[in-house]
């Protein structure tokens, strides 16, 4: 529904000579929208996995991928706004689901509450308006938008001057659908590599895709009093086929770790 075939399907395709299309009638809005009008019930793994079963049911076909986007502040930094993407493949015929996930700080989330048109343009060029789209509501509270996918200033102009004239005011927002935001479509696009790169990542024991992280196990020793720190020492990998582990040190190739970051040296 919202063209992130754009960037998935050729992803694909170059690597694995698959050919993507979209099942016709497939209602996703149906999981939850951005804009309000339908709450999403699920956890984004969760609502792509059953983005995945209804386009199966619809086509049957054994190989499905979706994508569910979360924005709000980083897990980390938490009053930096942050894009978090996971995209899901489905394959039914081995009974397998291999999920990848991207968090991006580069995002245009964002919202105002205009009382003036004045205060229309600083908000536009600051979202990148018009390459980027928005959505208009009479306030912050409704879940019904006036209109979305706004990305004509002449057409937004209108619609806001009515809105001022008959509520005294109106609540823009950022249109976070991907066809509406080129910097989503971005972190889509690196979303999906992630997932190439995990299919790709061989088990070594029985040469299934998807062989994997997941676990970063801490304990990278100091390079002043060499007691561990909470730095990453390993990456443990496991097959989600047939369970090989394999643990592989020094990931992010630091043999020690700065005493600045150590507990004991620094605490």
């Amino acid at each position: 529904m919202h063209h992130k075939e754009k960037v998935i399907a050729p992803l694909f395709s170059e690597a694995f000579g698959i050919n993507s299309y979209v099942p016709e009638k497939l209602d996703t809005d149906r999981f939850g929208t951005f804009s309000g009008e339908r709450s999403r019930d699920h956890s984004a793994i969760q609502t792509a996995i059953l983005k995945c079963d209804a386009a199966r049911s619809l086509t049957g076909k054994d190989l499905i991928v979706a994508n569910e986007g979360t924005f709000g502040p980083h897990p980390n930094l938490l009053f930096v706004p942050s894009d978090d993407e996971v995209i899901v493949l489905k394959d039914y015929l081995n009974n397998l689901t291999f999920i990848a996930r991207h968090i991006s700080l580069e995002t245009n989330l964002s919202a105002i509450t205009i009382q003036k048109k004045e205060d229309l343009k600083e908000f536009l060029d600051r979202v990148g308006f018009p390459s980027h789209g928005i959505i208009l509501k009479k306030d912050k509270e409704t879940n019904e938008p006036i209109k979305k996918g706004i990305k004509d200033l002449k057409a937004l102009n209108a619609l806001v001057t009515t809105c001022l004239r008959q509520e005294g005011s109106c609540y823009i927002e950022t249109d976070m659908r991907a066809m509406m935001n080129p910097t989503r479509m971005k972190a889509i696009e690196q979303t999906t590599l992630k997932l190439l790169d995990k299919l790709h990542s061989l088990c070594p024991s029985c040469e299934w895709p998807g062989f994997d992280i997941v676990e970063a196990v801490p304990g990278l020793p100091c390079q002043g009093c060499g007691f561990p720190t909470p730095s990453i020492l390993s990456h443990r990998y496991e097959c989600e086929h047939c369970h090989f582990q394999e643990e592989k040190k020094f990931p992010l190739g630091k043999l020690t770790e700065d005493p600045m970051y150590c507990n004991v040296c620094n605490p």
